[in-house]
């Protein structure tokens, strides 16, 4: 996946959206995560890398 994709990411309490277009998404359900401190290092790296990108 190119960071650069990204649109914009949103939270649920289900799962994290990765919006690609306005209305298609990658989906990471939560429970793919072992505990919340791996959920917020995922999501800072993606955030990181998709800002870092668009400057």
């Amino acid at each position: 996946m190119k960071y650069d994709a990204i649109i914009k990411i949103v939270q649920s309490n289900k799962a994290i959206y990765l919006f690609i277009l306005p209305a298609m998404a990658i989906i990471l359900p939560l429970r793919i995560f072992s505990n919340g401190t791996e959920k917020q290092s995922v999501l800072a790296f993606i955030e990181g890398k998709s800002k870092e990108i668009k400057g």
